[in-house]
């Protein structure tokens, strides 16, 4: 039997005018044959366990051998079973002509590559029979486990970038489908409120009930942010708190001011001085002798932060100035 073949549009751009500014309400990218798939990569024998390959990270990866780029082959929104009861969102692709397994025991590996553009936030939508993967710019944004049903995952999109979809084949049926389109309102949990939606932490294999997976001090979120491992508790982030550039770790003096100069341990000039010059004494549990030497403190301690460059003269003296204008060394009055 012939089978029939639906058009479906790569990309629907709806939008409306306000004003003299067009608004565009909905961006679509849905698999269809504008796809461009790849030939099937098959293992060297069947996997014991069909459904062992199944996980986040795949044993095959964008970075092996893909051959012969051609358009991927389109069988419309009721071509699989699994279609209907996800409510037949895309057209149903493959990398041959028909929906039958091919491979060892029908098992292989597929590859399909759209240019999609847009910016801000979006929701991608993905199903494959058996498991499947998606990619922007080769960084994992959505997986698929084994399961019969679609799942979702919030993407964020900035200019044009390419996507690629990945799909692990255990016997039967082939193929699969996805969506992606600009979030107009749907909300992912994040159950743990640790800055990742549940849904990236399936990707990040982190635990969604826990804000710290690893109990190393640093939430899931803020780990994933600075590049370090959120499952690895001796992996922490490498953080600049206040943007001195001197990494917390190494920075003796927190909460440098914005642009302030600063020596090899975080410290501002005017931080240096007010190290070397506390309010309450000259060291800890001894006060100052008079409020003279307070502020003679300052002046030399400022004298040095200006030859090391990190004062200017006109800071410097602003520093004596306030200085003098404390009370800072001065005794109190009892009451007589």
């Amino acid at each position: 039997m012939k089978m029939m073949v639906a058009p479906v549009r790569t990309a629907v751009i709806v939008g409306c005018l306000i004003g003299s500014f067009q608004v565009f309400a909905n961006t679509v990218y849905t698999s269809d044959s504008s796809v461009t798939a790849w030939d099937p990569i098959y293992p060297t024998s069947a996997y014991s366990n069909w459904a062992a390959p199944c996980v986040v990270n795949p044993e095959i990866t964008l970075a092996d051998n893909w051959v012969n780029p051609h358009s991927a082959y389109s069988f419309g929104t009721a071509a699989h079973p699994w279609q209907n009861q996800n409510n037949n969102y895309a057209s149903w692709i493959n990398a041959w002509n028909n929906l039958s397994s091919q491979g060892p025991q029908g098992q292989s590996w597929t590859r399909y590559t759209q240019e999609v553009s847009g910016t801000g936030e979006f929701v991608l939508d993905l199903l494959a029979d058996n498991c499947s993967w998606v990619y922007i710019d080769g960084n994992l944004v959505g997986f698929q486990g084994v399961t019969s049903s679609s799942q979702q995952y919030p993407v964020s999109l900035s200019g044009t970038h390419t996507l690629d979809f990945l799909i692990y084949d255990g016997g039967g049926l082939a193929g699969g489908m996805f969506k992606l389109e600009t979030n107009t309102g749907t909300q992912f949990p994040d159950t743990d409120g640790d800055g990742l939606t549940d849904p990236e932490e399936v990707l990040t294999q982190t635990d969604p009930t826990n804000p710290d997976s690893d109990g190393d001090g640093y939430s899931d979120g803020e780990e994933v942010s600075a590049g370090s491992d959120p499952n690895d508790g001796t992996s922490t982030p490498v953080v600049d708190s206040d943007g001195d550039g001197v990494m917390d770790g190494d920075d003796l003096c927190e909460g440098t001011a914005s642009g302030a100069s600063v020596d090899q341990y975080g410290c501002s000039g005017e931080q240096n001085v007010g190290n070397s010059c506390g309010c309450s004494g000259p060291e800890e549990g001894v006060l100052w002798k008079n409020h003279g030497q307070y502020v003679s403190c300052v002046a030399h301690a400022k004298n040095a932060q200006i030859n090391m460059g990190l004062l200017s003269e006109v800071e410097g003296e602003a520093l004596v100035e306030s200085a003098a204008q404390s009370s800072c060394g001065k005794k109190s009055k009892g009451k007589r």
